[in-house]
């Protein structure tokens, strides 16, 4: 019995249509234990563990990622121009280059950006509203106290926190109108559901957080604040799209990314890679070498698009520097993995 979290409707059919048209670039569907469990999950009317999910995409080295995509409807090119919202900073060209990249690289980036009327706006709103502290406290396990929270501004205005990382609630972002017209824009849809292979991407709730420059750091707090290289596991298909909220240079953490490590696992890594965890910067540059590592930085405005099944990390601040950044998660309808939607 396969019992959890995940619920999807039969993809049964979807699958084997993939696996016969591309039964020769495949290789997990020559081996019966894994093609056996894709066949359960698929055909599964009941929750599936996040966990299994995970350990069925190792296994198959990402394949089951690829079966599970569906075929889409083919959009006219009126749909792809529609859009409702106010802040829509993306046109056709860039919605091709964009989605190309990804497939290519795991990552794109686009000279566009939210208008600094815009940026500045939710910044502004986000001074006013509360953060809660995450991770280690002075390289120490403690869970925050509500006492602990601390208004955002607060936390921009201190030096010398003992948290590192501050996120705002869900809740309050959607109370912001140019984030709502974020999660609105068709635009940004329409590049979610190219890439990730689903006619209509649900979006996960906003999420946005203060991270924060402090000496000495050690090897847990790195990994608990994400600075450490891992990759996402969120729905067999799904992008997040990244919006800084603050200027970002190398001092500051710029979201830092693998280059085409969205695609399969090579041989040397797949001996060593798990479920969860981190993994250190040596071992992923004797890997993929330094020079496929790529650091996004930008002023506020700046968009970008991350499969962050590849790669990737916050790069460590400077003592004392922050950064503010909002993440859109886009996942497949069909295929919901537990998460707060």
């Amino acid at each position: 019995r396969l019992n959890g979290f995940f619920k999807i409707k039969n993809l049964w059919p979807q699958i084997k249509l993939n696996i016969k048209r591309h039964i020769s670039s495949l290789d997990c569907i020559h081996n019966r234990k894994i093609l056996k469990l894709i066949r359960q999950i698929a055909e599964s009317d009941e929750f599936v563990n996040h966990s299994i999910l995970r350990q069925l995409w190792i296994d198959s080295n990402k394949e089951s990622s690829f079966l599970f995509k569906r075929d889409l409807k083919p959009r006219t090119l009126r749909d792809l121009n529609h859009n409702t919202s106010n802040v829509q900073v993306l046109l056709l060209p860039d919605h091709n280059k964009i989605v190309n990249n990804l497939f290519e690289n795991g990552y794109s980036v686009t000279d566009r950006a939210l208008e600094r009327q815009t940026t500045d706006s939710i910044f502004n709103q986000l001074m006013n509203l509360n953060v809660i502290p995450s991770g280690k406290k002075n390289n120490k396990e403690q869970q925050p106290l509500p006492e602990d929270q601390m208004l955002a501004k607060d936390v921009m205005n201190k030096d010398n926190l003992p948290w590192r990382r501050w996120t705002f609630n869900s809740e309050d972002l959607l109370s912001i109108p140019e984030v709502s017209c974020i999660l609105h824009d068709l635009a940004m849809q329409n590049i979610a559901s190219d890439y990730i292979g689903s006619n209509l991407p649900i979006i996960i709730k906003p999420t946005s957080w203060i991270s924060v420059g402090r000496e000495q750091l050690s090897y847990s707090e790195m990994s608990s604040a994400a600075q450490l290289y891992h990759f996402d596991y969120d729905g067999f298909n799904f992008l997040k799209i990244f919006y800084y909220l603050t200027d970002v240079d190398e001092s500051n953490g710029p979201h830092t990314y693998i280059n085409e490590s969205h695609k399969r696992f090579p041989e040397k890594l797949r001996n060593v890679i798990k479920p969860y965890g981190r993994l250190p910067d040596q071992l992923i540059y004797n890997i993929y070498g330094l020079h496929n590592e790529v650091k996004i930085t930008g002023n506020a405005g700046k968009i970008a698009f991350v499969d962050t099944s590849g790669f990737h990390k916050g790069s460590v601040l400077k003592p004392n520097k922050k950064r503010i950044i909002l993440q859109v998660e886009y996942v497949d309808e069909a295929k919901r993995f537990g998460r707060d939607i």
